[in-house]
């Protein structure tokens, strides 16, 4: 059985803000409905962002945020390659 760590994370979260704790909540229900993680990861960074950019995001938004846009070097890198060598 195929573990998904991106679930595990979301499900190990709990923000005090009630608007990102809803964001988060239903990115879960997404997973759980067998939604492709790389949409659901794309509309939770463009939901954080949009709280960012009216400036309603709580530290703990913030530093979620900062985690899931971290990039993640062994995808970008298999990403790059690919298009290199083709």
């Amino acid at each position: 059985m195929k573990k998904n760590t991106f679930l595990d994370m979301l499900k190990d979260i709990t923000l005090s803000n009630p608007q990102e704790q809803v964001l988060i909540d239903s990115a879960i229900n997404e997973l759980y409905a067998k939604k492709n993680k790389a949409v659901v990861l794309s509309s939770l960074k463009r939901e954080f962002g949009k709280l960012a950019m009216q400036q309603k995001l709580s530290a703990e938004g913030v530093k979620f945020l900062s985690k899931i846009s971290r990039p993640n070097i062994n995808v970008d890198i298999a990403k790059s390659s690919t298009t290199w060598f083709q």
